[in-house]
């Protein structure tokens, strides 16, 4: 079906288009990522032995870099670990992936992490 007969079967109702929107496929997607940074962030504030921060979201001014890891994980022994947080279905920006690189060449520990647990697992790792 050509895009004007599409549209015009759509306006008059015999036709339902049933991809999914992209916008609301990427809503989701950010919320389920806030979702798990809130369960990790939880586990992280009833911690002791680290200092954490976390990035301020994309929507708010910031003075860190574009592309920074969510969270800075401040270890015992001045160690830091780099926690970045994507769904599953999440991929890293080309800021993301070149920022990794640049922390990983400077031997930091950087983490991509694709639910809460395998953050609090990594952030353990490196205790």
């Amino acid at each position: 079906m050509n895009p004007e007969d599409q549209q015009r079967a759509v306006a008059d109702g015999l036709y339902v288009d049933l991809r999914p929107d992209p916008k609301a496929v990427q809503r989701n997607m950010l919320k389920r990522e806030r979702d798990m940074q809130r369960e990790f962030l939880s586990w992280c504030a009833q911690q002791q032995p680290f200092i954490y921060e976390i990035t301020p979201q994309s929507n708010r001014k910031s003075t860190i870099r574009v592309g920074h890891p969510d969270h800075s994980i401040f270890l015992p022994g001045a160690k830091a670990l780099f926690v970045e947080m994507k769904t599953p279905e999440g991929r890293l920006s080309p800021e993301q992936a070149q920022r990794i690189d640049e922390l990983r060449a400077r031997d930091y520990r950087v983490v991509v992490a694709h639910n809460a647990l395998e953050a609090i697992q990594a952030v353990k790792r490196h205790l």
